[in-house]
This record gives structure tokens, sequence and C-alpha cells, in this order.
């Protein structure tokens, strides 16, 4: 389940992935947007081992290039995730 910000896992438990101090922009500049799907390995054991999963939630990402590395930050959380 998803609650702006944050997911439950598999007990019912909250993850937290907002991202501390983090204040959102008042405007974005659309060619550093990216709508997405993220991929995750899920942490339910299956017999071939962990699995890579996507959600079907679209994310909104600004790019950024930290040292000329890409990254992307969730632009309501502050979630930063690598491509």
């Amino acid at each position: 389940m998803d609650i702006f910000g944050k997911k439950q896992n598999q007990k019912g438990e909250l993850l937290n992935f907002k991202s501390n101090n983090y204040e959102m922009s008042d405007s974005y500049s659309t060619d550093n947007l990216v709508v997405t799907n993220l991929k995750y390995i899920s942490s339910v054991p299956t017999p071939y081992g962990l699995m890579a999963k996507e959600t079907t939630t679209k994310y909104i990402f600004e790019t950024l290039n930290k040292n000329g590395k890409i990254r992307y930050r969730e632009i309501f959380t502050g979630f930063i995730a690598d491509s």
C-alpha cells in the first residue's frame, strides 16, 4: 500500500522513503523531469531467491547530475534513485 512517501511491507509496517530536510521546489523545468515506475528488489523470498519487481504507480523524478553521475530525485518525497 502506498501512503504519500511511505509504503507498507508485507507485515503492514510503514517504510519511510522521505528524505530528511527535503523541501519541494515551487517550480521545475519540464526538460529535467522524468515520469516512470520504480524497479526494486523484493524482500519476499522465492524458491529462486530475491526477485526484481516494478511498481504500478508512476512517479515524477527530476534529473540530478552530481559529479558526472546521473541520479533521479522523486519531486514529492525527495527519494533519490539511481538509474
